[in-house]
């Protein structure tokens, strides 16, 4: 979704730069914030962003970017860790789903049938940021103690096919920090400074299009050379890469993809439903890079399967 996202933007003329940190921000005489001074991580290279107005939309980093700004700045990020693990298929039934509104500690708990297995989530804990957040012992033995209350099959940690932890950039009033960030608000905030740089906290991945329209709208409020040249957000009508419909390869469904997939590239009815369904139109293009030899095979090769189910 991340990479889906940013080539969508490629595609209506943004400039994306993967693997760059903000060292500090650009300033104009009147102390507006009006660009970045950046570095790539991977070379060691600095130069200059500079802009007509900047959002700062980083996440869990964002409060980083915030004290760049303005050093006394109230903290509004509540970094909060959330966990999921993978169980075997046999724990949900095909397209059924399960939700436990109030667990034992109050949380929410859910089981899907996921990629040939069940996925169960999630904890919710404050957490540290970091780039690479991993689950802990704790947070997996929960979801199985909770599991076991509801399912009619024990779990066990033998059960447990994967697990994996995410960083969710709760945003929280400043003067109200303590307690559980089960009990924090998943709305947005938009945020903008007194040097006119705009902020979105807080959100998640299913409201990410009216964040964007919210921060957008904000930002074109708060700079007058921008209402100028500005039009109404059209978040709502742009297509991520992949789902569009169109050409003889689509020829209006998805489905024609898989066939193509399966005559043309030598894969399984799985995993070419599999790639057109997280891919799209754009399936195409990841088993071209299969076929190259991304998977060193010879083109008159079955494909190789990373996993037995998968």
């Amino acid at each position: 979704m991340n990479v889906s996202i940013a080539l969508t933007a490629t595609q209506n003329g943004a400039t994306v730069a993967n693997y760059v940190k903000v060292l500090h921000l650009l300033k104009d005489d009147e102390g507006k914030v009006r660009g970045a001074h950046v570095q790539d991580t991977l070379t060691g290279e600095e130069w200059d962003v500079k802009a007509s107005a900047v959002v700062n939309a980083t996440g869990p980093f964002t409060d980083g970017i915030r004290l760049m700004d303005d050093p006394k700045k109230e903290k509004i990020c509540v970094p909060a860790a959330g966990v999921h693990a993978v169980l075997p298929d046999h724990f949900s039934p095909n397209r059924m789903g399960l939700i436990v509104p109030k667990t034992s500690d109050g949380r929410v708990l859910f089981f899907l049938p996921w990629e040939n297995g069940t996925l169960a989530g999630t904890t919710d804990s404050k957490s540290d940021i970091t780039m690479l957040p991993t689950p802990t012992k704790e947070e997996v033995d929960f979801i199985i103690d909770e599991a076991n209350r509801y399912l009619g099959k024990g779990v066990t940690r033998a059960d447990v096919k994967s697990a994996w932890s995410g960083i969710r950039p709760l945003a929280k009033d400043p003067r109200h920090m303590d307690g559980s960030t089960a009990k924090i608000s998943r709305e947005h905030v938009v945020e903008v400074s007194d040097s006119d740089m705009v902020t979105i906290a807080g959100g998640k991945w299913t409201t990410y299009r009216r964040m964007a329209q919210d921060a957008i709208d904000k930002l074109v409020e708060t700079v007058p050379e921008l209402k100028s040249k500005a039009s109404p957000c059209k978040t709502r009508e742009v297509g991520i890469i992949g789902a569009d419909r169109i050409g003889e390869v689509c020829n209006k469904k998805f489905d024609k993809i898989t066939i193509t997939l399966r005559e043309n590239y030598n894969l399984d009815k799985d995993i070419a439903e599999h790639l057109m369904r997280n891919y799209g139109t754009r399936a195409l293009q990841v088993a071209e890079l299969e076929q190259s030899g991304f998977l060193n095979r010879k083109k008159s090769e079955h494909p190789r399967r990373l996993h037995s189910k998968y």
